[in-house]
């Protein structure tokens, strides 16, 4: 029987650019390279126009838990 780890309190905050920045250690540019390739987590849309963006603070620590691994499909 798998053990079920609830999410960390403060771990679905959203986040912007440079707390993304000091949690992976990566550029602005490797960060939107990585997510047009999606290979790292998107960012949502904060504000009508899109001049607003930030990123689920759960969705960057899974990444950097596992970077290799993010947006790679299983296959049966």
């Amino acid at each position: 029987m798998a053990i079920h780890n609830p999410p960390q309190p403060g771990t679905d905050a959203v986040i912007d650019l440079k707390e993304v920045q000091a949690l992976t250690s990566i550029s602005k540019a490797s960060i939107y390279r990585l997510m047009k390739s999606g290979r790292f987590p998107a960012a949502k849309t904060l504000m009508p126009g899109g001049r607003r963006v930030g990123w689920l603070k759960s969705d960057v620590l899974e990444w950097v838990a596992e970077p290799l691994g993010w947006g790679d499909e299983i296959a049966f």
